[in-house]
């Protein structure tokens, strides 16, 4: 019976169904924060505010992302970022999606977004003021990045 676990969990996909926090996403997540306001600031842009409802919505993308070796904007269930923001009650007039994969830290995160000018406008798009941002660990050791925006 021990030795059927391993290959059950093998077959089943066991841990890798699961979503492996970042270690240290909490830390970067702020990094992050802190860089693009400070970014905003000097554009003379509002910060944006960490909202739960839009960090719970980008931490299950990239979970989902994870488990997928994906970084696309559709979920594995085919949904949307309005069906995401839905399913966590989020009423919003505005709304804006980054994904990405592969960042170790926040600044080559934000460095990269900076130079795709759709990612950009995002970033510093004025009628945003909400963010919420998810990091999952994949099975591929790669750091799937979520950044859910939005204005209520």
């Amino acid at each position: 019976m021990r030795c059927l676990l391993p290959l059950l969990l093998l077959l089943l996909g066991g841990p890798a169904l699961a979503c492996v926090p970042a270690r240290g996403s909490a830390a970067i997540s702020r990094s992050f924060l802190t860089q693009v306001n400070d970014l905003r600031g000097q554009s003379g842009l509002r910060k944006l505010h960490v909202e739960a409802r839009l960090a719970r919505a980008a931490l299950a993308h990239a979970c989902d992302n994870a488990r997928r070796r994906s970084y696309g904007h559709r979920g594995g269930d085919g949904s949307t970022l309005a069906q995401r923001l839905a399913r966590v009650q989020y009423p919003y007039r505005a709304a804006a999606e980054n994904t990405g994969w592969g960042f170790r830290s926040a600044t080559s995160a934000l460095r990269w977004w900076l130079r795709s000018p759709p990612h950009r406008a995002n970033l510093m798009n004025p009628a945003l003021r909400d963010i919420g941002i998810g990091i999952a660990l994949g099975g591929d050791e790669k750091l799937y990045w979520v950044l859910d925006l939005g204005t209520r």
